[in-house]
């Protein structure tokens, strides 16, 4: 009976070791593909302790803070921009004490000296329901953000040009018009949007005179000209046209950009006659 019962104690430990040690090695398995996926990563990958302070921080980070502002026990917020600090802070906060998660977009002062923007997502970590530490992915949108800002100042210089634009797609319709369009030709932007362009095409010109001319744009690439067009209300003016072909890098066009003026205008009374 003792031999027997030592038998299956021996087993049982035998067991019990070798699921420790394959709980080891499962578990040497996850970190270490932890640690491929958080050092090969793009994105920047930390994890702070409730109050904030590095635990951990991915060697992405190092292409924008110098070592010591990744040390562990350092705030991961220091070198937030300080407009942006305290409701970074807070966004934090709330996440530590609801458990719920938080999203950010912010700005870090780099090593460098310039300015980088982030998007922040705090994801908190539970320990016996209470919330011990934050894992922070953030990612580098500086670029995306200023172009963003390229567009909006574009947006922005398109609408206050005094001369008119009409932005057509290959296919002919129309895809985007500015103020001086509308203020022109008397269309509004509604109206014309999403529509064939050769439905608002002055019948002052045959169809022919069209044909001849995109047959020109897609030649070499622009058409200059003058023709004679008549607004919404009917009336007859003179004016100014470039049309351009937009391309793509593979050479295909893409879009078409119209821009005229009104000549009239500044024409004797005899030549508008």
């Amino acid at each position: 009976g003792s031999m027997a019962y030592a038998s299956v104690i021996g087993f049982l430990s035998y067991q019990h070791a070798q699921r420790r040690a394959e709980a080891r090695e499962t578990l040497r398995v996850s970190e270490e593909r932890y640690r491929i996926i958080t050092e090969h990563a793009a994105d920047l990958i930390g994890l702070v302790d409730a109050e904030g302070r590095w635990i951990y921080a991915s060697p992405s980070h190092r292409a924008l803070l110098a070592a010591y502002d990744l040390e562990p026990g350092v705030s991961a917020f220091r070198c937030v921009h300080m407009e942006d600090f305290r409701r970074t802070q807070e966004a934090f906060r709330g996440a530590v004490d609801t458990g719920a998660p938080f999203r950010a977009r912010l700005r870090l002062l780099a090593a460098d000296g310039k300015q980088r923007f982030l998007e922040m997502t705090g994801q908190p970590v539970t320990d016996s329901g209470k919330v011990t530490r934050v894992v922070l992915v953030s990612q580098d949108v500086t670029e995306l953000q200023r172009q963003l800002e390229r567009n909006e100042i574009a947006a922005h210089a398109f609408e206050r040009m005094s001369e008119a634009v009409l932005i057509c797609s290959a296919e002919g319709r129309i895809v985007s018009v500015n103020r001086a369009y509308s203020e022109i030709t008397g269309f509004a932007a509604a109206e014309g949007v999403g529509q064939p362009e050769k439905d608002f095409r002055s019948a002052m010109q045959p169809p022919a005179f069209y044909d001849e001319l995109y047959a020109e744009v897609i030649r070499s690439g622009k058409w200059v000209g003058t023709v004679w067009s008549k607004r919404r209300d009917g009336n007859l003016y003179r004016e100014s046209r470039t049309v351009s072909a937009v391309r793509d890098d593979a050479g295909q066009i893409t879009h078409y950009v119209t821009i005229f003026f009104d000549i009239s205008r500044s024409l004797p009374a005899a030549a508008t006659a």
